[in-house]
């Protein structure tokens, strides 16, 4: 075992030496390319700077109101200098996004039920934790995924990195950072609404909304104060449309079947409704859930259901290490799930030719096989014994006066 572990140790820098070098190559290769989402952060930006109003401007994306710091700043470059900025940045959240999700997964024996110790969980706890952080790093850099969210720029990382956080802030019971993470969550409502279901199942997640809510609330008032919230409202709801050959889970099934699109707001609402029929059934079958457990089967509903893009796929970094603990043999088969959200577009070809669908349809497929691997994980999990004690254990007072009286 020890000479194995020397082996990992030597290869665990290579790999992570392999996922900077691609990292850098997709830096270098869009370096005097404007990514698209940092060119409507900087238009945004630009209104903003102004006074005016970017949900009345002619832009095809219109940003939460929690952007208004980061849109402005940025508008004081120039365009392709804001966009390397939010490359760089990007680039930095995932590698963040990392560190929090190794860190996380060393505190799970004690906060999930179905995690459990197994050979594949020993392996990976054995690890030291800079080996396996090189490991989970070049696994996410080495990504479409990451290659996906480098292009485009700025919001799937910074979700990413959201969710990490947020799930490292749940395995130490951290609220201020919890709060901190669901207001970054905010900046990509969709991710944010799908998670609060299941955090509300806890005291502590419940403490965590309010920060959250709040601080977002902090974040968006100098937005608000330029656009009334219903205009913004609206705004931003027709703007968050996608294709539906570009959307993952199962809008993207129901497009390649030949049914009709019912839009991103339908799946949306479906994960919601999905969500929270998932999180107050475990809570009434298996009291024993904890948050982590909760926060892992909304990430599989938002995987599965939610209209993403398959940029956002890199949130497959938060739920790897915990898929990989479940039960044996459904660890390895979430483990060889993820690889479908790896390179997806490198499997064989469907009959949608583009790469991004391509995409789209595996990291679907894998995003499906997690979820009923969480799914089969939990209806197994152990459950609290209802068997009451012949003998139940005395009041406290009552024991006292037996002492007293022996």
């Amino acid at each position: 075992m020890a000479a194995f572990r020397n082996i990992m140790n030597v290869l665990a820098p290579i790999a992570f030496i392999a996922g900077l070098t691609h990292l850098i190559f997709q830096l270098v290769t869009h370096w005097s390319v404007i990514a698209p989402n940092s060119q409507m952060i900087w238009l945004a930006g630009q209104s903003w700077t102004i006074g005016a109003s970017p949900y009345q401007a002619d832009l095809a994306w219109r940003p939460m109101p929690g952007w208004m710091p980061i849109a402005s700043f940025l508008s004081l470059m120039d365009p392709l200098l804001a966009s390397r900025v939010l490359m760089v940045v990007t680039t930095g959240l995932m590698l963040g996004a990392s560190a929090l999700n190794v860190s996380a997964f060393y505190s799970f024996k004690d906060r999930t039920v179905l995690v459990s110790e197994n050979k594949l969980t020993d392996f990976f706890r054995n690890q030291s934790p800079v080996t396996l952080f090189f490991f989970h790093a070049s696994f996410i850099a080495l990504s479409q995924s990451a290659a996906f969210g480098l292009h485009l720029g700025g919001a799937p990382a910074l979700v990413y990195f959201g969710v990490s956080l947020l799930i490292w802030s749940a395995v130490r019971k951290r609220e201020l950072s919890g709060g901190a993470s669901l207001c970054i969550l905010f900046f990509v409502p969709t991710v944010a609404i799908l998670i609060m279901p299941a955090l509300a199942l806890s005291a502590y997640g419940r403490r965590v909304i309010a920060l959250g809510v709040l601080a977002t609330f902090i974040v968006s008032a100098p937005a608000l104060a330029v656009t009334p919230a219903p205009d913004m409202i609206s705004a931003i709801i027709n703007s968050h449309q996608s294709l539906p050959e570009y959307s993952t889970g199962l809008r993207h099934f129901m497009f390649l079947v030949g049914a009709p699109d019912l839009g991103t707001i339908f799946y949306t609402l479906l994960a919601l409704a999905v969500t929270c029929a998932i999180g107050l059934t475990g809570r009434n079958s298996n009291p024993r859930l904890k948050t982590i457990d909760n926060l892992m089967a909304a990430l599989a509903v938002i995987l599965v259901i939610a209209p993403l893009e398959p940029a956002y796929f890199l949130l497959v970094g938060s739920v790897l290490l915990y898929g990989a603990g479940l039960r044996p043999p459904l660890g390895a088969i979430a483990l060889l799930a993820a690889l479908l959200f790896w390179r997806g577009s490198n499997f064989p070809g469907i009959p949608i030719a583009d790469i991004n669908a391509m995409a789209s349809f595996y990291v679907s497929i894998g995003a499906l096989t997690l979820a009923l691997t969480l799914l089969l994980s939990s209806i197994n999990a152990p459950r609290p014994s209802h068997r009451s004690s012949p003998h139940p254990p005395a009041h406290p007072m009552a024991r006292a006066a037996i002492s007293r009286t022996a």
